[in-house]
């Protein structure tokens, strides 16, 4: 019986283990992917920002 028990774990932390490694290539091909959105985001925002501050100098330059 303990070694039905042995069995059982060693295959158990076999699966997890395999099924942990592929999670971690899945996420290390999809980080850049993340990484990338991240920055365009962030410089779409920064963008905007410019744009906004853009706009509120014109506003003021013509009627200020």
């Amino acid at each position: 019986m303990k070694t039905l028990y042995t069995i059982f774990i060693f295959f158990l932390f076999f699966f997890l283990s395999a099924f942990s490694v592929r999670a971690e290539i899945i996420a290390g091909a999809s980080a850049p992917l993340v990484y990338n959105s991240f920055i365009k985001n962030e410089e779409i925002e920064k963008l905007r920002q410019i744009k906004i501050k853009n706009t509120i100098e014109s506003v003021l330059n013509r009627y200020g």
